[in-house]
């Protein structure tokens, strides 16, 4: 890659990627998604865009752009990424058959697309504290649990 771009936030230890591309003249790649260094997690999505110095080029063009490649520095033929799990072995899932579609289509179909209802591992702790706190306000009152 010759450029790497990206607006993210970091806090309590999760980085987060929002509108990130890299950018080469073999292969671009868009991503958005994070990654929770305490609990070793990542979740990021985007598109993979081979060829991309030919590819873009189209991509350049005002609506006609946005219409076949999806907007502004992606490509007219690109592939739909996912990885969800762990930081050491995470689930990657690539759709190939995205890259027939035009831009916008990838774009509406992969915003239809996600919605994994796993909770991470950072919402679990979450609800366990929850939980033991909620215990703990319990004893305290003097109320017997259920």
């Amino acid at each position: 890659f010759e450029s790497f771009e990206s607006e993210f936030t970091q806090y309590d230890d999760v980085m987060t990627f929002i509108s990130g591309s890299a950018k080469g003249p073999s292969i671009g790649i868009t991503v958005d998604g994070y990654i929770d260094q305490k609990f070793d997690e990542i979740s990021l999505g985007g598109t993979i865009i081979p060829a991309y110095g030919i590819n873009s080029l189209l991509s350049n063009i005002p609506l006609l752009g946005t219409i076949l490649a999806g907007g502004k520095g992606e490509g007219v033929f690109s592939a739909t990424y996912n990885m969800q799990g762990s930081v050491e072995d995470p689930n990657v899932n690539i759709n190939p058959l995205m890259a027939l579609a035009p831009g916008i289509f990838r774009k509406i179909f992969g915003a239809i697309g996600g919605g994994d209802s796993t909770p991470t591992a950072r919402e679990e702790a979450e609800i366990e504290e929850e939980e033991q706190a909620a215990a703990a306000d319990v004893s305290q009152a003097g109320i017997p649990p259920n």
